[in-house]
């Protein structure tokens, strides 16, 4: 659709307006080094003309820029967060202006907004989780409280649900809170999985999420790649030694033979068996996830690696 982008662009996220299905918004970067820029891309006619606005980026501290959320009352409203040492930069008049409401010690490896724009949640593994009222129009500020200690390696919004990938010192893996993230009812739990749901074999569809079987159909080497990425799967379920090759750091093997691999900012997951469970929003690397779709979608953003 429309011109080809600048081949020097590294795009990294894409997000259409709720409010205005013509409006599109993509995030990239450019150069290296010293030298690397970011820049927010802008479409008001659905792809078919773009105009470029520069983020305030700093190359010394950030790695790259990833587009969070766009309010879903007001298409000029946009949250994008940067890797390395984390900032959250929002518009609220269309990428004419920024302002920088939030900076993180940590990685900002969650990012979420209410289903109305009302809240914003923001967090990582140092900080824990922050939230801020969402004041709509172009004068709205953001001022974060935080409202729990817990270490945030995701999060999500569904409804009036606040929802959190974590890790044993939280209590939880994947949790869910309805006070703002005051407290997490544990819903996955690092011993929580045992195996996959023995569904009977039926040629019959359509299945779940885009899936292409049922799970009793799906090889165990698609299961294990799961205990593998979030852990606490019983002695049963999976190989008790696979160690943890998702929470590696820089500059250590991240993907020994046979693991799963998270990349880019949609942290896709890959597995060998890719012809079952759920199809993931491919990225750049990204085939399709063999696993049951309501532990994938909320757990295989825990796992991020710390560097881009």
């Amino acid at each position: 659709m429309g011109g080809p982008f600048d081949p020097g662009v590294a795009v990294t996220t894409l997000d259409v307006a709720a409010s205005d299905p013509e409006r599109v918004y993509v995030s990239g970067t450019r150069g290296l080094g010293a030298g690397r820029t970011a820049s927010l891309f802008v479409s008001t006619d659905g792809g078919g003309t773009w105009a470029e606005r520069p983020l305030p980026f700093d190359p010394a501290t950030e790695v790259s820029v990833y587009i969070g959320a766009i309010d879903p009352r007001d298409a000029d409203r946009v949250y994008v967060r940067s890797s390395g040492v984390s900032r959250l930069f929002v518009t609220s008049d269309a990428w004419r202006s920024f302002q920088v409401p939030l900076a993180l010690t940590g990685q900002m490896l969650g990012f979420a907004i209410a289903v109305d724009g009302t809240e914003v949640y923001a967090g990582s593994v140092e900080d824990g989780l922050l939230v801020a009222a969402a004041a709509s129009g172009p004068d709205g500020g953001l001022a974060f409280r935080k409202t729990s200690s817990i270490h945030v390696q995701c999060l999500a919004t569904r409804g009036s649900e606040l929802w959190a990938c974590s890790d044993a010192a939280s209590g939880f893996s994947v949790g869910v809170s309805t006070d703002d993230g005051a407290w997490f009812a544990p819903k996955l739990q690092q011993d929580g999985l045992s195996s996959p749901i023995a569904c009977a074999p039926s040629a019959l569809g359509p299945f779940a999420c885009g899936a292409s079987a049922n799970a009793s159909q799906c090889s165990g080497e698609t299961f294990e790649a799961v205990c593998m990425a979030i852990g606490g799967c019983g002695p049963d379920a999976g190989p008790s030694d696979a160690g943890d090759p998702l929470g590696t750091t820089e500059g250590e093997d991240a993907n020994p033979a046979g693991a799963p691999r998270l990349t880019g900012d949609a942290s896709t997951l890959r597995s060998p068996a890719a012809g079952c469970g759920c199809r993931m929003a491919p990225g750049r690397d990204a085939t399709a996830a063999g696993t049951p779709c309501a532990v994938v979608a909320l757990a295989l953003r825990r796992r991020r690696r710390r560097s881009d």
